[in-house]
C-alpha cells in the first residue's frame, strides 16, 4: 500500500501491572483522510477475483480477463473515514471506495489476534458482462441498482471467501421496511389529499366586460366538478345574485310493485 494518511484521534490507553497495553480496556478513535492511495499486488483483491472465477454464479458473468489485467495496481480516489479500536477490535465503518478498477463499499473489523471479518458489496452492473443473469446472491435495490455482497473472514493465514448471505438478508429486511414505510406515507397522503379537496374553493375574476352568461358557464362547470357541495360561502351568495344557481337535485322516486 502506498499513499498519504492524515489523522486526528482521541485515545485512552490502559496499561497493566507489567507495563503492557491493556487492549480490552483501551480505546482509540480516529478521523482519517486518505490521499493518493494505491494497492500494489494486493492479495485480497486477487483472491476475490479468483473466487469470482471459480464460482458458478459469477464465472460466466464477470469479465475475469479484464480485471486480471488491471488488478496489479489499483488507484483510489481520495476519501475520508473513521477508524476506532475497543475491546481488542479495530472497526472500519461502511465506506464507499472509488477506484480505477472496481468501485465497492467496505466495512468490518480486525481482531488483534489476527482474525478479520470484512464485508464488501459491489454494483452488479459494474462487474457483469453484457449478458444478463439472475441470481439469489444479487439483491435489487432501487437507489443503488443490483448489489453483490461478499465477505472475507477468518484468521489472516487461513482466510475464507464467500458470498455474504447474512448481509443479503439484512438488505432485504431494509427493503421490506422501506416499502412498508412508503405504503404508510401513501395512505397518509391520501387522507391529506381528501382533506384538502374538502377545503377547495374556486374564484372568478370579474371584469367590466364579463357577461352574466359567462359567469353562468363558469359556475355550471364548477358545479359539475362537485368541488364544493355546500352553498355557504360568500362567493356562492355572490354568484346567486348574478343568477348562477346550484344544480337542482332530483328528488328520489319510489315505485311500489304490487
Amino acid at each position: 500500500i502506498k499513499g498519504t494518511i492524515t489523522s486526528e484521534f482521541n485515545l485512552k490507553l490502559i496499561f497493566n501491572e507489567k507495563g503492557n497495553l491493556d487492549f480490552i480496556n483501551s480505546s482509540i478513535y480516529s478521523q482519517n483522510k486518505f490521499k493518493n492511495i494505491s494497492l500494489l499486488n494486493y492479495p485480497f483483491l486477487k483472491d476475490i477475483l479468483s473466487y469470482f472465477q471459480s464460482s458458478i454464479i459469477t464465472r460466466n458473468i464477470v469479465d475475469i480477463s479484464y480485471y486480471d489485467s488491471k488488478i496489479h495496481t489499483v488507484n483510489f480516489n481520495d476519501f475520508s473515514t473513521s477508524v476506532s479500536m475497543y475491546n481488542s477490535h479495530i472497526y472500519f465503518p461502511k465506506t464507499n471506495l472509488k477506484n480505477n478498477l472496481l468501485n465497492f463499499t467496505f466495512f468490518g473489523n480486525y481482531r488483534l489476534d489476527n482474525v478479520v471479518d470484512y464485508h464488501l458489496n459491489f454494483n452488479w452492473s459494474d462487474i457483469k458482462k453484457k449478458n444478463q443473469n439472475s441470481s439469489q446472491i444479487v439483491v435489487e435495490n432501487q437507489t443503488r441498482s443490483k448489489q453483490l455482497f461478499f465477505k472475507i473472514f477468518g484468521p489472516i493465514d487461513q482466510l475464507k471467501y464467500e458470498f455474504d448471505k447474512e448481509e443479503i438478508k439484512n438488505e432485504r429486511k431494509k427493503k421490506i421496511n422501506s416499502e412498508k414505510q412508503i405504503i404508510k406515507e401513501i395512505i397518509k397522503g391520501e387522507d391529506i389529499i381528501k382533506e384538502k379537496e374538502k377545503e377547495k374553493t374556486f374564484e372568478i375574476e370579474w371584469q367590466e366586460d364579463t357577461s352574466v352568461q359567462q359567469v353562468n358557464e363558469i359556475g355550471n362547470e364548477k358545479n359539475k366538478r362537485k368541488i364544493k357541495k355546500k352553498d355557504s360561502s360568500k362567493l356562492n351568495k355572490f354568484l346567486k345574485k348574478l343568477g348562477v344557481e346550484e344544480e337542482e337535485k332530483e328528488k328520489p322516486k319510489f315505485e311500489i310493485d304490487q
